[in-house]
């Protein structure tokens, strides 16, 4: 796993790189939805418009949308998570000392818990209002003419 090897090539194998009691680990659980719930989740588009299905959990991760996510911990610490997990977020932010956590859309009316308070010294709410409109800090989907990575493709800016 990636996760592992640079660990040890960092010299942190005693830290980090595994879930394992007393390391540092940085987790995200997917809701695991299924193929009809989301086909961008369970499939890719191939040239041509044909689709494939995605069987590598690596690959469902990387693609997986937004709403599919349903809980971010960073080092035990819950950054974001799902509505329906929100009675964790107000357990966590007891003990955290300057946390709290907020209600945030993320695009379509879909809706996640973010607690960034202790990780960023500042709330949410500040932290957009800090990027001065240059991209909202959630984006519920690739912006209209964005450059793509793909080589093969084209996308007129005008």
């Amino acid at each position: 796993m990636a996760t592992v090897n640079a660990a040890r090539v960092a010299g942190y194998e005693d830290e980090l790189g595994s879930l394992s009691a007393g390391k540092l680990a940085d987790i995200v659980i997917f809701s695991g939805e299924s193929e009809s719930e989301s086909s961008q989740s369970s499939h890719s588009r191939e040239p041509g418009g044909s689709t494939k299905k995605r069987r590598d959990p690596y690959e469902q991760a990387i693609f997986a949308p937004q709403k599919s996510i349903e809980l971010v911990l960073r080092g035990g610490k819950i950054l974001l998570a799902s509505l329906r997990l929100k009675d964790l977020t107000t357990t966590t932010t007891t003990t955290t000392t300057t946390g709290f956590c907020e209600d945030v859309a993320f695009g379509n009316a879909n809706s996640k818990i973010v607690c960034v308070t202790d990780e960023l010294g500042m709330s949410f709410g500040d932290l957009e209002a800090s990027l001065g409109g240059v991209y909202p800090a959630v984006l519920p989907e690739i912006p209209p003419y964005e450059p793509s990575c793909r080589t093969d493709t084209y996308i007129p800016t005008s």
